[in-house]
């Protein structure tokens, strides 16, 4: 059992003592209330925790939800019940919009669109008064239960059981992949991750949560008014789940019923108690920036699987079987047509043609500013192409964003070294087997992956989040997720820069074993030596041209190539 799983069977276990402790009481009412509290900062917490995407308007959600729910009951006479399943429906499809209208929008421009959203359906609530109530809302709501007890059992129970499915979601394949777009999207991207299907499900299941505690409340509180979806619960949400701990279930529970208490004791006993109630808060905030229970989700052992490798007899084998068996197999391989790239008056990339067989490995090498880069950015569609065609395995990847060829098998390594900070290695090899096509455990333990984890530190390292690590562990990571994931095309950007001599040894290893499996790769590196270890030719380029193809022996024999270092003008001028 997970740690945010033990804690709602504490929670469960503390409600189930309110209600025996004191039954119909004015303690029972104010921990359900708190309860429906907490459902809203879940629903918060599920989406806006990994992605680090902050909502302001959140009770966006909740008050249209509840709204709904109170309308199907007094004016067409639903059942409670259905009402209820209706406000969490209304929820979800409002998610569902939300992220398909923010699609394309991230940090900022997302606070924005679900603060303008719930402002303006805040300020609709007054406009339409004859149909929705104005300021005194619909009043006359039926409640789910007759009884002030059997409603705080149904609250409780509410609260105790979307936990467990917000917890199960955040520890999810999804929760993973959400949590990996929000540390770095272009290295999710790069790996396969579908962000805006991801972002999808997030959002429906946020505004399902809140559909439902709004929902929950209109529908034991007999009433909806216009304060459920009003700035302030918005707010309230925000800080309640950024003071628990962003990312943290747990912390997001413990904030609401500490302050939840605390505005109770407050409230008639002082004056000016909100303003008190929140200046605490805030405060809170900006003492423990994360969170008064810092964490995040620890991923299920089938998420993570298959284990972190050991070498041992027979893995080899077994692994490369299994691999060999689910790739599919083209019989083309990459092919390159004219490919021409300008940025303003500079041709990065000037009418550049070639092929390489399924299989095979090829070193690209130039002098700086040659176009190597460019030409791997084009490729595996991190950058679009002016002119020219681009075809691997027979399709054409022309109109194909990176996500897309990515899932088609076309991966690339960064020459920048980039990593999600906050998770283990382990838990990057999890994601580049979630985020690829292959789906989890598509490549079991071997030596070359073993070898790598242990020049990263071994074992012990690779549960260390990856920021807390040598710049080195994270460019070996990007090798060891290509290891763990095997694409069908690789397109390797330095791999060797900055690393020691062990370090290079372990990464040449798996590059190697990507090449017996059948992987395709393109190599860019400046250090010869080792390039030549692991390539049977050699394109030069220069001027964002092809001037020479040779195999590793014979390239720097090539007066073209001389020429484009400077070494023949060097012998000239001597």
């Amino acid at each position: 059992m997970s740690r945010p799983e033990r804690v709602v069977l504490g929670l469960a276990v503390a409600l189930a003592a309110v209600g025996v402790i004191a039954p119909a009481s004015f303690l029972t009412d104010l921990v359900g209330a708190a309860c429906v509290t907490g459902i809203f900062v879940l629903s918060w917490i599920v989406f806006c925790g990994p992605t680090r995407e902050l909502s302001f308007g959140h009770s966006l959600f909740v008050g249209v939800s509840g709204y709904l729910g109170g309308l199907l009951q007094v004016r067409l006479a639903w059942n409670p019940w259905a009402a209820l399943l209706a406000g969490g429906l209304a929820g979800a499809a409002l998610g569902a919009g939300v992220a398909s209208l923010t699609f394309r929008h991230r940090g900022l421009y997302f606070s924005m669109v679900t603060m303008a959203l719930q402002l303006a359906f805040y300020r609709s609530l007054f406009l339409a008064s004859s149909w929705l109530g104005g300021e005194e809302g619909i009043i006359g709501v039926r409640a789910l239960a007759g009884s002030r007890m059997a409603l705080y059992a149904i609250s409780a129970t509410a609260l105790v059981v979307l936990s467990v499915a917000a917890s199960r979601f955040l520890q999810s394949r999804t929760g993973l992949l959400l949590g990996a777009t929000g540390q770095d999207e272009s290295l999710a991207r790069s790996l396969g991750a579908d962000v805006p299907r991801l972002r999808l499900r997030g959002l429906a299941l946020s505004g399902a949560l809140a559909g439902l505690g709004g929902a929950l409340a209109v529908l034991t509180q007999g009433q909806a008014s216009a304060e459920l979806a009003s700035d302030l619960v918005s707010v309230r949400i925000l800080l309640l789940a950024i003071a628990g701990g962003l990312w943290s279930l747990p912390g997001g529970l413990v904030s609401t019923f500490a302050f939840q208490s605390l505005q109770a004791l407050l409230f008639g006993r002082v004056r000016y108690d909100a303003l008190i109630y929140t200046g605490l808060l805030l405060g809170v905030v900006l003492i423990f920036p994360r969170g008064l229970v810092p964490g995040r989700p620890r991923w299920m052992k089938r998420v993570l699987s298959p284990p972190l490798p050991r070498e041992g007899k027979g893995q080899e084998g077994e692994t490369r079987g299994a691999v060999e068996a689910a790739a599919p197999r083209h019989v083309e391989g990459l092919a390159l047509r004219g490919i021409e790239v300008r940025f303003g008056g500079v041709q990065a990339l000037a009418g550049v043609s070639f092929e390489l067989p399924r299989g095979e490995a090829v070193g690209v090498i130039g002098p700086n500013g040659a176009g190597k880069t460019t030409l791997l950015n084009v490729i595996a569609g991190h950058r679009r192409h002016d002119a020219g065609e681009i075809r691997w395995g027979g399709r054409s990847l022309g109109k194909l964003e990176a996500a897309a060829r990515a899932r088609l098998g076309v991966r690339k390594t960064h020459q920048q070294v980039i990593s999600f900070p906050e998770l283990t290695l382990e838990e990057h090899l999890a994601v580049a087997r979630a985020a690829g096509s292959k789906g989890f455990g598509a490549a079991a333990a071997d030596p070359e992956l073993a070898q790598l984890l242990e020049a990263c530190g071994g074992e012990a390292a690779a549960l260390v989040p990856l920021g807390e690590l040598p710049p080195a562990a994270a460019r070996m990571a990007e090798v060891a997720m290509a290891l763990a994931a095997p694409p069908e095309l690789l397109l390797v950007d330095e791999p060797f820069a900055a690393l020691s001599g062990r370090e290079v040894d372990a990464v040449c290893a798996a590059l190697l074993a990507l090449q017996r499996r059948g992987v395709t790769m393109i190599v860019v590196e400046h250090r010869l030596h080792e390039l030549f270890r692991l390539v049977s030719e050699v394109v030069v380029m220069d001027q964002g041209r092809v001037i020479a193809r040779r195999p590793p022996e014979e390239v720097l024999r090539d007066p073209a190539v001389l020429a484009a270092y400077g070494v023949g003008e060097e012998k000239e001028s001597a």
